[in-house]
């Protein structure tokens, strides 16, 4: 069995057969060349089977090929979920347009009067929150709910 590095250098003699190996790669075959004996013997048969190869005279053929054409059926399955996902897409882009979006503009909006959550270009900016204080009618602007009432 070959190892890990041997076979690197074995994929680098086809690539410098073909002229495609870079000027370090070949460095670095011809001196796991002038250490491996295998591999060197390897090269040698590929250059001369590459050799014959490329010389031989080109034949012709005397029939005609032909090579039957390959179907390709697509499964029902992908084409539904292509579907579900056309319809998805569709649906989404309907509801961005419908719904209201906020405004484009740089001016500053402010959503309501006292909680300023305020709007500028892009950033959206959102004050820290307040203490609110237990009163009758509800929470105020003051203590956090859990505090003790100070009244």
């Amino acid at each position: 069995m070959l190892s890990v590095v041997c076979e690197r250098f074995r994929a680098y003699v086809s690539l410098a057969l073909d002229g495609e190996l870079a000027e370090l790669e070949q460095v670095m075959l011809d001196s796991h060349l002038a250490r491996c004996s295998e591999c060197r013997e390897f090269a040698m048969e590929a250059a001369g089977s590459t050799h014959v190869l490329r010389t031989a005279q080109l034949e012709c053929p005397t029939h005609a090929v032909t090579v039957p054409a390959v179907y390709r059926r697509t499964p029902l399955r992908a084409i539904q979920a292509t579907a579900a996902a056309a319809v998805a897409v569709a649906a989404a882009a309907v509801a961005l347009t419908v719904a209201p979006g906020p405004s484009r503009s740089s001016s500053q909006v402010t959503v309501s009067d006292d909680t300023a959550l305020v709007i500028r270009g892009a950033k959206l900016i959102v004050p820290k929150p307040r203490k609110l204080t237990r009163t009758r009618t509800g929470y105020a602007p003051g203590l956090s709910p859990g505090a003790p009432n100070s009244r």
